[in-house]
């Protein structure tokens, strides 16, 4: 990467943001609105394609030619994802409804490699497009934010994924990177750049921490140590069981009950209505981190009906129910693993670490000190830029990645891909 700008890219399922180092501090690159982070929302019109905002708040508009939540199936076999995963709540089996996962993403073929291809009309012509050219359109959109910023062009990235990321799910993300223009790209771990931004801003020879990244498609957990500028990576898990979709989704069922009983009428469960429901969740969760009820207002949510109600903290408490125990089982077997004595405190991440039954959950059963210092939606894109920066110096500092990437909380292995 030596001699070109580079930048940090967190290619999220729900946000993406991306930040570059300048004089030594990195900084976080807001798009044309302004903005740090830009929603991974993809449609096409007859004459463009566009991304973010702008097309996540007028999806409903347009839900067949609009596209969300690709990360979820970008290098993944539709026969594995079509399987239901396995779970463990307080010792039983249970299963946690990939299929109705997959129903709520946007419609997609399955080609004959068996990987997702999605049908699209653009300027007059139906189109099949992969998930990696979707994802492509996603970091074009953020290297132009930042070529915009930095006012040169970029051709090198460090790019985070998921600790789950299968090899294929990873070579798909470096296929989407350069069809979108990126030359230089190097992958790291959500985790490892999480713990990279802290020590940034918390340097020491010698420390131990645990990154905990609660996405919007994955949850992973990682320890980590420094000693004399190398950091090591000692664990990761990391898996699709527990994510911020999977709550936004058991809130959904939660809302259209609401519906159904206050109107007496059955969920029409068509594209525009399921991306108006899907938005209007994503809103409600983020304000019950901070308030204990919240009015929900969804226009024609279903048969042309105006929907209204007061949900309460305590409602999104029942309704993820099975969420919060399949995490709090999770957290259980990660206090016990061999490496956790050495652990310092707990780097939180990601924006469902916001969620106050999340945060409880986790200090109470990892009973360590828990660290807010960084910002849970930029933390991970500042990692990445500075160990893009690094890897611009003649001799960057030894980045260990784990290899292993077991999965402790889903019990049916042959849903992944394990190195």
């Amino acid at each position: 990467m030596s001699g070109a700008v580079s930048i940090g890219l967190d290619l999220g399922a729900g946000k993406c943001c991306v930040a570059s180092v300048r004089a030594g501090a990195v900084t976080v690159l807001p798009n044309a609105h302004g903005d740090k982070t830009t929603p991974s929302f993809v449609a096409f019109t007859d004459s463009r394609s566009l991304v973010g905002s702008d097309v996540r708040d007028q999806a409903a508009l347009s839900p067949e030619n609009t596209f969300y939540g690709v990360k979820t199936v970008i290098g993944r076999s539709c026969k594995k994802i079509q399987k239901n995963e396995l779970a463990y709540i307080t010792g039983n089996e249970v299963r946690t409804g990939e299929i109705f996962m997959m129903n709520l993403l946007p419609e997609f073929l399955i080609t004959e490699k068996g990987s997702a291809a999605f049908k699209i009309e653009y300027r007059n012509k139906e189109l099949m497009l992969h998930a990696e050219e979707i994802t492509a359109l996603l970091i074009a959109k953020m290297k132009s934010v930042a070529e915009d910023d930095i006012g040169s062009p970029v051709t090198n990235a460090v790019i985070t994924v998921p600790v789950n990321f299968s090899n294929a799910q990873r070579q798909a993300t470096l296929d989407a990177a350069r069809i979108a223009g990126l030359k230089n790209v190097t992958l790291i771990n959500s985790t490892t750049a999480a713990a990279i931004a802290y020590w940034d801003q918390h340097p020491r020879e010698k420390d131990c921490v645990a990154v905990v990244d609660f996405g919007a498609s994955s949850l992973s957990f990682a320890i980590l140590s420094i000693d004399n500028g190398t950091v090591k990576v000692l664990e990761a898990y990391g898996g699709l069981a527990v994510s911020g979709n999977r709550i936004d989704f058991c809130m959904m069922r939660a809302i259209v009950t609401k519906f159904q009983e206050k109107h007496g009428k059955s969920f029409e469960e068509s594209p525009g209505a399921l991306v108006r429901l899907r938005t209007a969740m994503e809103k409600l969760k983020f304000n019950l981190t901070l308030l204990t009820s919240y009015v929900l207002q969804v226009d024609s949510l279903s048969h042309g009906i105006d929907f209204t109600t007061t949900f309460s903290r305590q409602e999104m408490e029942e309704s993820c129910q099975s969420q919060f125990e399949i995490l709090g089982n999770a957290l259980r077997r990660w206090a016990k693993l061999k490496n956790w004595v050495k652990v310092r405190t707990i780097v939180l991440v990601g924006g469902s670490t916001r969620i106050p039954t999340v945060e409880s959950l986790i200090a109470k059963t990892l009973r360590k000190p828990l660290d807010h210092s960084l910002n849970k939606d930029e933390a991970v894109a500042c990692g990445a830029a500075l160990r893009a920066a690094e890897l611009c110096c003649s001799t960057p500092r030894e980045v260990q990645e784990v290899l292993s990437r077991r999965v402790w909380f889903e019990a049916d292995a042959e849903n992944f891909d394990l190195a």
